[in-house]
């Protein structure tokens, strides 16, 4: 996959749906699919607190730090031992 960037220097530091297309288009190296289309459109109202329909470069940072933390927990609890024992992941 083609590393693509999204660019929050322009426009007062924020970005359209239509740039958020271009981005994904770009990570996937082809053109979206209508269901992907769907997802990223969901994907974009979500990291669009505000709903002013552009994304800063704050939104989309608190967005990505709360996937990954998503993403750290459940490999925690999947990690877990069955005893109850105090860890730290």
């Amino acid at each position: 996959m083609k590393k693509s960037q999204l660019n929050f220097h322009h426009a007062g530091g924020q970005i359209t749906f239509e740039e958020f297309i271009e981005y994904k288009r770009k990570q996937f190296g082809r053109q979206v699919t209508d269901e992907e289309h769907k997802q990223i459109d969901l994907e974009f109202r979500l990291v669009d607190t505000d709903g002013s329909g552009t994304i800063d470069w704050w939104e989309f940072l608190n967005f990505q730090a709360r996937v990954k933390l998503a993403s750290r927990d459940q490999v925690c609890v999947l990690h877990r031992p069955l005893a109850v024992i105090p860890m730290q992941c």
